[in-house]
């Protein structure tokens, strides 16, 4: 027989007086119905295609299905009133106890923000001369590109690229125009374009606030962040965006150094 703890057993007559309430069937009901819809999100951007303009409909469709949840409030109070009957609890809920929280929009306002900087290219084959040439000068001046030369590259690839082959579900994706660029030689002729891309693509996809906390971001975190310093990650991020340099390296004669 197992001896617990006076704090042990009070501990435990709390938690089972909670779970012997309306609240604790309900809250159980509602949290339910929230983390799946969010966990029907996070498992789309754990996916490798998934891009930061990708991220943003997938957040602002959650934002909408999580509102929804609002209408359907009645809906879950009557499911969790018939599963209290058949457990014999009193279904009284204390509705001053639970709110409703209109924050979404503030939590997308930085991955958002990302997104719109780069939005631009990712549309080329949809958008005309002149807005292509307002983004590049409100944007990348700071990012040693030329934004000139950049607008010039995309109103070219927008008549020399096949749109479908670099496309995943109707958007256009960076890895995949990336690899064109690549196997065709063209890096060179879009060497602006090229390095946004490198640039782009630097950046993991992460929550609505702009930081990196899904599952997958976890684990190489956890696994390797204790071995790797902020001086490491940043290297290879530069050596990810200067991609031509790194490949004309000798590695062997680096390493003997």
């Amino acid at each position: 027989m197992v001896r617990l703890t006076g704090e042990a057993l009070r501990t435990g007559e709390s938690v089972l007086a909670y779970f012997s309430t309306f609240e604790a069937v309900f809250m159980t009901l509602f949290w339910h119905e929230l983390l799946m819809k969010i966990n029907d999100v996070s498992l789309k951007l754990q996916q490798k295609v998934v891009t930061l303009s990708n991220e943003v409909s997938l957040l602002v469709g959650l934002g909408e299905r999580v509102r929804e949840l609002k209408q359907e409030w009645q809906m879950i109070c009557r499911r969790a009133g018939e599963i209290a009957n058949d457990l014999e609890i009193n279904a009284d809920l204390d509705s001053a106890s639970i709110r409703m929280h209109r924050r979404l929009n503030e939590r997308f306002v930085a991955i958002r923000s990302i997104e719109q900087r780069f939005n631009v290219p990712w549309r080329f084959g949809s958008v005309g001369v002149s807005e292509i040439e307002q983004a590049m000068a409100s944007h990348y001046g700071q990012d040693g590109i030329n934004a000139r030369e950049l607008a010039t590259e995309l109103q070219v690839a927008q008549e020399g690229i096949d749109g479908e082959e670099i496309s995943v579900d109707g958007s256009t994706c960076p890895l995949r125009l990336l690899n064109v660029l690549k196997r065709d030689g063209l890096c060179g002729a879009f060497s602006q374009l090229t390095l946004l891309l490198r640039l782009y693509l630097s950046i993991p996809v992460g929550v609505a606030s702009a930081e990196r906390a899904f599952s997958r971001m976890s684990f190489i975190k956890n696994k390797f962040r204790s071995t790797t310093s902020q001086e490491r990650l940043n290297g290879l991020s530069l050596i990810a965006i200067e991609n031509d340099v790194a490949n004309s390296l000798s590695y062997g004669d680096l390493l003997r150094d």
